[in-house]
């Protein structure tokens, strides 16, 4: 599986300006959405092979919107980034079924090495 379109959920503007400035000029095309209510309106409507989702967001969170990914079959790979990270939140997140559950402030490199790693895996 070839990584193409991904859609970053993150609350912060500067955060998600950067993030999906960084995946346009690695050539990935790129979603992005405020909160997951908005998420959720943008996958009723098109496919996307990764979603980055902040996990503390007003309106709906990371975690809401994982669980409504997996009740609604999206096969989307889910990485959930948070800067409030702890054992107990890492274990709940990877339970729902998320890929990866990524600290920040996040590095870019991180996240492409990342979808190297995703590609590898689902070929």
């Amino acid at each position: 599986m070839k990584v193409k379109k991904v859609l970053v959920v993150e609350d912060e503007a500067d955060t998600r300006w950067g993030i999906c400035h960084y995946l346009r000029k690695e050539g990935y095309s790129v979603l992005e959405a405020e909160n997951g209510l908005v998420a959720k309106d943008i996958l009723q409507k098109e496919k996307v092979d990764v979603i980055l989702s902040d996990l503390r967001m007003p309106k709906m969170d990371g975690a809401e919107l994982l669980k409504y990914c997996r009740d609604n079959k999206n096969q989307a790979i889910f990485i959930l980034m948070t800067a409030y990270g702890d054992c107990q939140s890492y274990c709940d997140i990877m339970s729902l079924g998320a890929y990866e559950y990524m600290n920040k402030p996040v590095l870019l490199d991180e996240i492409r090495n990342l979808f190297k790693k995703i590609e590898r895996e689902k070929q």
